[in-house]
């Protein structure tokens, strides 16, 4: 088996022609380029005899071979110095080292093999012990300055990083912060969700005793507590809502010119008055630090954040980054603000616009209900009922709505059937049943000129279908039938039974459910029958 030689060699040239000649002598060679790697490919290769030179980045071969030399294993195999230093001393001080051997550059090309080959049967070279004691101390000397250094080095590393990692943590903190900020200020728009979350965020990642957001309302000269948030019980007065003169705030006063954050020591806030102590800080005695910031949006203030501190000022001072973050914060709130009160304003007229339609469909069914008196209140219940049915269905917002407007409407088509027909007490003839089928029509007619109803046509001309498709006009079967249709149907059917006529009194509510029960499945989509009498169960409770 060929002998293995290890070289440790930062030199490329020298690399190849060492490498060349050993290998050309019938040795395997491995190589590493500098003394860290050299230590671990000794480790791991165990060679028969390790060449190493002197100058060596990173680690010389004085600590090198020192290392080497220490490894279980290791200890006994031959270790050269193959190296350019031929000064007075240099082969003294590779053999104190550990070095077995010296060999001095440039080599002997004819002679270089056959030394090699008599270190490794044994050969050891040898100092005097005088000499070897003052190289030892030296180079045990040069071990311990460069562990000094390296020791310093490392500290200097270590504070650097300790620093760097300080600021990092810092600014991950911060945007851990903001990201927080604006996950919770785009996750609703529901302006006291918002404002709740964020006093909560603020006190809890700023580390401070309590935050307060007050809104400003200029229109009506009017500051407004709408959120607050302790870490602990305070002994303080909370009173969200409570208001102040946006004029006679002494804080906004001072920030007016700037819209800069205002920062107060104990000691140090003015004298305000208790009305606006309570609106700020709740007149918690024990304040030893306030933070008032200003939360703009387009220029104009909409509110201040407050952030208080009980902790003396040299344990949790607001720092100037705390301070810049606590802007930043505010800033992002006054966007989520700005949002979530326009929105609010538009679902407040949205919903004023829902009920202004339903007045005016309620008013148009009561035009009906003057023509037959016989009905009055009839459109309003079934509209109850079935909005009742569609909620308990789990339909839609706006399918509950549409429920409400098909229920109100499916009759309306009877304005068009002569008052003989209409208010006819005894039993129709089969010409007058058919004029009045066509009130289903008619009604069809009446609500597709309204624009916005469109949706419910179809329900409207399906209030006659039947379930089992023997209805009119179309004879839809089933689900066919749309379902505010099959809806409307049902709570239809069930007011007409319990509501008195003039040709005969109501056969009332026992009769009714039993009814609705037994046609179930032919007249009624049964689903819905169910639900409406789970409904009625509901109201009885």
């Amino acid at each position: 088996m060929k002998k293995k030689i290890l070289y440790v060699e930062d030199n490329k040239e020298n690399l190849q022609l060492i490498s060349r000649i050993l290998e050309a002598a019938g040795y395997e060679m491995v190589v590493a380029e500098d003394g860290v790697s050299g230590l671990a490919v000794a480790r791991r290769e165990r060679p028969d005899l390790i060449l190493m030179d002197i100058n060596l980045p990173d680690m010389d071969g004085y600590a090198a071979a020192t290392l080497i030399k220490s490894i279980t294993g290791l200890s006994r195999t031959p270790l050269v110095a193959l190296t350019a230093n031929v000064m007075k001393g240099d082969r003294e001080r590779t053999l104190a080292a550990g070095c077995d051997g010296y060999i001095p550059k440039p080599i002997n090309v004819k002679s270089f093999v056959a030394e090699v080959e008599a270190y490794l049967d044994g050969k050891k070279d040898d100092v005097a012990p005088k000499e070897e004691s003052v190289y030892l101390k030296e180079h045990n000397l040069h071990l311990v300055e460069r562990l000094e250094r390296e020791i310093t080095e490392l500290k200097r590393v270590h504070a650097d990083r300790l620093y760097h990692y300080e600021r990092l943590k810092e600014k991950t903190d911060e945007l851990s912060l903001l990201l927080d900020t604006a996950t919770i200020t785009s996750s609703s728009l529901s302006l006291q969700g918002i404002l709740d979350a964020s006093v909560q965020l603020a006190t809890q990642k700023i580390s401070t005793a309590f935050s307060r957001i007050i809104l400003c309302n200029f229109n009506e000269d009017r500051l407004a507590l709408k959120a607050s948030y302790a870490v602990r019980t305070l002994p303080w007065e909370v009173n969200e809502g409570r208001g102040y003169p946006i004029t006679a705030s002494l804080f906004l006063n001072q920030m007016k010119e700037t819209w800069s954050p205002l920062l107060f020591k104990k000691g140090e806030v003015p004298q305000i008055t208790s009305e606006e102590g309570l609106l700020f800080t709740g007149n918690l005695a024990e304040l030893q630090s306030l933070l008032v910031i200003p939360i703009i949006r387009k220029g104009t203030c909409i509110g201040l954040l407050n952030l208080g501190e009980l902790r003396k000022w040299e344990r949790a001072p607001f720092t100037s980054g705390k301070i810049r973050l606590c802007h930043a914060v505010a800033n992002q709130m006054g966007s989520a603000i700005e949002n979530a009160a326009l929105y609010e304003d538009v679902v407040e007229k949205a919903l004023q616009l829902k009920m202004a339609n339903l007045d005016s469909i309620q008013a148009l069914a009561g035009a009906l209900e003057t023509k037959d008196l016989d009905t009055k209140g009839h459109s309003y219940r079934t509209m109850a009922y079935a909005m009742a049915v569609a909620k308990k269905m789990g339909l839609s917002e706006q399918e509950q709505e549409w429920s409400q407007y098909a229920a109100v409407l499916h009759d309306i088509g009877k304005i068009g059937i002569p008052e003989s027909i209409l208010k006819k007490p005894g039993k129709l003839t089969p010409e007058e049943y058919d004029v009045m089928r066509r009130h289903v029509t008619y009604g069809g007619r009446i609500v597709r000129r309204i624009k916005f109803l469109e949706p419910i046509v179809p329900s409207v001309e399906a209030d006659h279908e039947r379930w089992d498709g023997n209805g009119y006009p179309k004879g839809l079967k089933g689900e066919e039938i749309p379902l505010l249709g099959r809806i409307v149907a049902v709570v239809d059917a069930y007011d007409a039974m319990t509501a008195n006529r003039v040709y005969r009194k109501a056969p009332g509510k026992a009769s009714a459910i039993e009814e609705l029960r037994r046609c179930a499945g032919s007249q009624f989509d049964p689903n819905v029958v169910d639900v409406f009498l789970e409904t009625l169960s509901d109201r009885d409770r």
